[in-house]
């Protein structure tokens, strides 16, 4: 027998997935298209490309941080070794 709630279900699922990629599709078309998208699309490109500098900078500070704590770490303070006159 057929299960008709499955059916259903996978029916408005794929048109419910179909419709939303047409909707974004036509969004970014019109974006694209229009002055003002235009500009709203080279400011969010330089906004990424501003986070993703940051994103790396800031991967390349975590071991250089790690490090010299541990380096900081690893030293006596030659002060307190040395008899007082």
């Amino acid at each position: 027998m057929v299960d008709m709630n499955k059916l259903l279900g996978q029916f408005l699922g794929n048109i419910a997935s179909g419709l939303a990629g047409g909707m974004a599709g036509g969004l970014a078309s019109s974006l694209l298209t229009s002055k003002s998208g235009r500009i709203l699309g080279k400011n969010a490109l330089k906004l990424g490309g501003v986070a993703a500098v940051g994103a790396l900078a800031f991967t390349a500070y975590q071991p250089y941080n790690s490090n010299q704590v541990a380096t900081s770490a690893g030293r006596t303070n030659e002060a307190s070794l040395t008899p007082a006159p």
